[in-house]
């Protein structure tokens, strides 16, 4: 995503006004840290159609070196929501050498996955671990079930309410939410917008401190 002059502005106008009714397509940029280096980016495209589905395509490239190696990841994906149902993913994901490709379709029992030509059925009312929009207000404070948007597996997690919080977005202060998920892959922080939008993401794996920054919306 091409940054241009001004796109600050625009953001901030975003943010502390709320996107324009007529607004049907967002494009989001984050910043990925590593233990506090820029290591990557992640990108979204949210659009939502006439027939009221949203459909979030994300793109994700990681690397960094660790104790004179090379460490890769990269993700792509494609989600589809309607009525706060997820009711398809698509995923390919290299995780340093680890590919998989997942597959989910909505059915009436649930929700079947495919990974890696492996089948099986999962509950309906997952919750994706990309996280780029918060579930129904009725999940707060309660177990909710998560699907790895990255690999398929599923968690019993559970979200909780953490309080208002001032976030830094683009170099300027924006008042959010901030919400700790756990049960998941690993333990993880997020900040929601006023339109519960993703604003932020930190979390620690495998001993590494891994911190998502909005920095540019569209």
């Amino acid at each position: 995503m091409t940054r241009v002059r001004g796109l600050v502005g625009g953001l901030m106008l975003l943010l502390i006004c709320g996107s324009r009714a007529s607004a049907q397509t967002e494009m989001r940029q984050f910043k990925v840290f590593v233990d506090g280096k820029r290591a990557g980016q992640y990108t979204m495209s949210v659009k939502k159609k006439s027939d009221g589905t949203l459909h979030m395509t994300g793109r994700a490239n990681v690397s960094l070196s660790v104790l004179l190696r090379k460490y890769v990841y990269t993700y792509e994906g494609r989600e589809v929501w309607k009525d706060g149902r997820l009711l398809q993913l698509q995923s390919t994901s290299n995780d340093d050498g680890k590919r998989f490709e997942v597959d989910a379709q909505a059915v009436k029992e649930g929700l079947r996955v495919r990974v890696n030509n492996q089948v099986r059925d999962v509950r309906w009312d997952v919750w994706t671990t990309s996280y780029w929009h918060i579930p129904d207000k009725h999940a707060v404070n309660k177990a909710v079930p998560l699907l790895d948007a990255d690999n398929g597996k599923t968690y019993s997690g559970a979200l909780r309410k953490v309080g208002g919080a001032r976030v830094q977005v683009a170099g300027q202060p924006i008042d959010c939410e901030q919400y700790r998920v756990e049960g998941g892959p690993n333990p993880i922080d997020l900040w929601f917008d006023k339109d519960n939008r993703l604003v932020r993401q930190d979390f620690v794996e495998q001993g590494h401190r891994t911190v998502l920054e909005l920095e540019s919306i569209r």
